[in-house]
């Protein structure tokens, strides 16, 4: 199963990324890297931070897992919930207080994926050989490397934009999720 990430507040912002084309690192077995980059599924395009479900993981801990991957950025997970759409996916929400999502987005676009573009430079280039390298040089640097650009949307004022992604083969899921966020959670 897949799980993805929704960090949201009450008023309904959320914190959204874009797929580069292609990823050249992953922290998955122990750490490997792609000098020539690995296509990403929905490259190019709108997502949320997500992946596959390791075995005797929750729906919410592999969301959180992939969430600290993919962001290197701490969030809380205490006013946490969970939903399935069948074997297929789901995702954990995660309320964040008033005005956080801000310096989250604020530290993954300034500190994180900066570290990142810096890593696949290196990679790319022949300087980093060895997946662990990538953190000596770059601490800031995310675990995966999946994740071009974060931005902050809202389930109102943007959802006409999402949706859009209804019915969508490659991100159609990411209507459901956030579907599920306005409507199931926020009740609006």
């Amino acid at each position: 199963m897949q799980v993805y990430a929704c960090v949201y507040t009450a008023n309904g912002d959320f914190l959204l990324g874009t797929k580069p084309a292609l990823g050249y690192y992953f922290s998955s077995g122990g750490g490997s890297l792609h000098p020539n980059g690995q296509p990403l599924n929905g490259g190019g395009r709108y997502a949320l931070p997500g992946g596959r479900r390791e075995r005797g993981e929750s729906t919410r801990d592999g969301a959180a897992r992939e969430w600290q991957e993919e962001t290197a950025c701490p969030m809380s997970i205490n006013q946490a919930s969970s939903h399935e759409w069948g074997t297929a996916y789901g995702a954990g929400y995660f309320r964040q207080p008033d005005g956080d999502l801000q310096g989250m987005l604020d530290l993954i676009t300034n500190d994180v994926l900066p570290a990142a573009a810096l890593a696949v430079r290196d990679i790319t280039n022949g300087t980093i050989t060895a997946y662990p390298q990538i953190f000596a040089l770059f601490p800031d640097a995310p675990a995966d490397n999946e994740l071009a650009a974060m931005t902050l949307w809202n389930v109102v004022t943007d959802w006409a934009r999402i949706q859009q992604w209804d019915g969508d083969p490659t991100i159609g899921w990411y209507y459901n999720i956030l579907k599920y966020l306005r409507e199931d959670i926020l009740g609006i």
